[in-house]
Order: structure tokens, then sequence, then C-alpha cells
């Protein structure tokens, strides 16, 4: 039910897409894990929020993006391993019980070409453009975001679309999910993934025990930065 936001909180610390952060919310358990991808100066793709907060968080003194090899010279925080694709690669292929969904890097032809078109490796994308290129080459191991539905007007013509072309899932602000409930019900009764995140901001009813506990019906894991070690039998109290 829980997905690893930018590969989960270490040591009280998130965002920093590293090799410990995946390791250590694999063993307790995470197996869905959200990495953030961009390009460096020399147009290699390596995990990072963003380039702003990982100048600060590494020290790094010179102009933003780095080169590859200056990204992975500079741990974050002084301790966190950078990830860069052969990296993330070789993870994978070790956690083969995982799921990575790539976000940021809204290039699905690219993406395409990089990772396996498995439903291992799903890729967020953020523009219709981006959804016809997927339709047209039959690739569906893709999340759609809240920003194309909401281009589509929430359309039930348009879930069926999404329907038809097997797309695997959907990610969405609870925020949309708490708005256009029916919508989301009927996609995920149709085998598309909801995905959920925006919690804990602050306003009601959003920490991951009541969206996961109220909406279970409506959505299949939510992104959460801090994670606890969570079994089967701690989830089957979750909710009492």
């Amino acid at each position: 039910n829980f997905i690893g936001h930018a590969g989960g909180s270490i040591d009280g610390k998130i965002y920093t897409n590293s090799l410990e952060a995946l390791n250590l919310n694999y063993e307790k358990g995470i197996r869905i894990f959200e990495l953030d991808l961009r390009l460096t100066s020399d147009n290699k793709l390596v995990a990072v929020h963003d380039w702003k907060n990982w100048r600060k968080n590494t020290g790094y003194e010179k102009k933003i993006p780095p080169n590859k090899d200056d990204f992975l010279s500079y741990d974050i925080f002084g301790s966190y391993s950078p990830l860069d694709l052969d990296s993330i690669k070789n993870w994978k292929k070790i956690h083969q019980d995982t799921i990575i969904i790539t976000d940021k890097f809204d290039d699905l032809e690219t993406l395409s070409k990089i990772f396996k078109r498995d439903q291992n490796f799903i890729h967020e994308i953020y523009s219709d453009n981006e959804l016809l290129f997927a339709f047209d080459n039959n690739i569906s191991n893709i999340l759609v975001s809240e920003k194309i539905l909401r281009n589509n007007n929430f359309s039930e013509k348009f879930l069926q679309k999404l329907i038809e072309k097997n797309v695997y899932g959907l990610s969405v602000s609870r925020h949309s999910l708490y708005k256009f409930a029916k919508f989301y019900k009927k996609a995920k009764d149709n085998g598309l993934k909801i995905f959920v995140y925006r919690l804990n901001d602050g306003l009601p009813g959003g920490t991951e025990k009541e969206v996961l506990c109220n909406f279970s019906d409506y959505l299949n894991a939510v992104y959460a930065d801090k994670l606890t070690n969570f079994d089967l039998e701690s989830s089957k109290l979750f909710c009492d």
C-alpha cells in the first residue's frame, strides 16, 4: 500500500533518491519505489528531485546541473550514494520483486529505449502528446498524471480509452480522489492502479492512515516519505 517516494526517507531526510534509501526501505517491506529522473549537463539521466536542493545538500559549488561524473562524485548530505541509470538497473536486477516508477522526466520515447518495456518499470507522464505517443506505440507501462486527466475533463469516454489501451495506472492527488471518487472507483474496478500523493499537507483527511482506510476501495497505494516496518501482520491492524 505504500510507495517509497524518492526512494523513501532515511535518517529523517527525504528526497535523497539514494541507494541507501532504496536499501533501507526495501528492508522495511516496501516494494514500489518512485525515483525522480533529470538530465545532467552532458545529457545523462540521474536520480535527483531538483538541482537547487541537490546543490545545497551536496555542497556542490559549480554551475548546475553538473555533468554526470561530478554528480556521481558528490554524496548526498555527505553520506548517501547518488544513482545513475546503471546503478538503478543494477539495483533492480538484484531486487526483482520491486516496481520502480520514474518521475519528472517526461520523454516516453527516451525512457522506453532505456528501460525494459514491462510492468516493473512504470513511467509517469504529464502531457497529452506523451499519452498519444504511448497509444501509437502500444506502450502500456505508464502512469497517467492528474494533469492529463484534468485536460480531458475526467470524462468517462477518456477513461474508457485508458482501459482499452491497458494503461497501468493513474497518479493523482488525494484532493482529486475526494472530488472524483466515482471516476477512480471505476478506473480501479477496471484494472488501473490508483496511486495517490499530496498527503500530510496539514489539511483535513490527509494522513496515510486516513486516506488508505477511508478510500481503500478507490486506490491501490499512497506515496509516502516516512516508512516504518510494515509486514502482513501489522497491515491487518492498520485500519483498526
